[in-house]
């Protein structure tokens, strides 16, 4: 029951789902990197040879993700509690839909949290700290990791557990129309920028908190446009029909795809094709190759 809405529009096109088919295991994007001063000051009583400065350039890569999913059922199974293998099979493709989304969406945020997580630059951490649950004084200095581009953080996406211990600090704000607000709305002031809340396992370090296991951490993220971009690269195949030979008739509905996770301003390192969840959450797979912090995804506090 997670929520997934959180893609394209609902994220200010900071979590993107596009269609982008690619051959390969990897997506690789060739850009110039930016230079800090290219502009000097001129002398106009030298005739020397001028200093050039040589644009350099990099690559982002993103990796191909290979999924499956498979439904099986007997058909006597479906007849006994009054359906049709066509209303068997339409359920099913409900189920599959919300499936494809969560698994999208933790696996991007999973490889997202785990490139931030690899610059002191992009995070944060209150843990330990009074208090150590989202706060509304913990935001400044996280944005400023962006200095004067922080307007660029224009979605915020948490876990629901300090997204509302953020809401419970609104009400001790000492300004009428911010607790007014939370009261007599039910919403969260967020700075004016958007939020997305989804309880996905990504966001959450489970013992982050202590070493204690059963004291989790959070990280909630404060994301620019095209933070994590999840690019369907791979058609659908789905295949659906009676399978015999068994001492009852089998429904079975199977399907394949692809998607390809990318994030702002990270490239993916590892030589790991597929990769599964582990080896996306190794901070060693990925490196920053944006020349500037305010050029990448965005950046996350981590709070208990």
């Amino acid at each position: 029951m997670q929520n997934t809405e959180a893609f394209n529009a609902a994220s200010n096109n900071a979590i993107r789902l596009i269609p982008r088919e690619h051959i390969g295991d990897f997506s690789k994007e060739a850009f110039f990197s930016e230079t800090a001063d290219v502009i000097t000051r001129r002398d106009i009583t030298s005739n020397d040879d001028g200093t050039a400065v040589e644009l350099g350039s990099d690559e982002l890569v993103g990796v191909k993700l290979y999924r499956r999913f498979q439904y099986d059922k007997k058909l006597t199974d479906i007849k006994r509690i009054g359906f049709t293998e066509n209303e068997y099979s339409f359920f099913v493709g409900q189920q599959i839909a919300k499936s494809k989304m969560k698994n999208s969406l933790n696996t991007g945020l999973l490889s997202l949290v785990t490139a931030l997580g690899t610059e002191s630059a992009n995070f944060n951490s209150i843990v330990g700290e009074t208090p150590e649950t989202l706060n509304y004084d913990a935001i400044p200095p996280l944005l400023a990791k962006f200095g004067d581009a922080s307007s660029d953080l224009r979605h915020i996406v948490g876990h629901s557990k300090p997204i509302h211990d953020l809401l419970g600090d609104s009400f001790t704000v000492e300004t009428e129309n911010v607790a007014g607000f939370s009261i007599n709305t039910g919403g969260i002031p967020t700075l004016n920028r958007g939020l997305s809340m989804t309880d996905s396992n990504s966001l959450i370090d489970p013992t982050g908190a202590g070493d204690d296991p059963d004291v989790p951490s959070y990280k909630s993220l404060w994301l620019a446009e095209n933070a994590l971009r999840l690019e369907e690269s791979e058609d659908e195949t789905m295949w659906g029909g009676l399978v015999d030979g068994k001492e009852n008739l089998i429904v079975r509905v199977q399907g394949e795809y692809a998607i390809t996770v990318k994030v702002k301003g990270f490239e993916y390192s590892s030589a790991t094709a597929n990769p599964n969840d582990s080896t996306l959450g190794t901070a060693g797979n990925w490196d920053q190759v944006a020349s500037d912090t305010k050029s990448t995804a965005g950046v996350y506090l981590e709070t208990a």
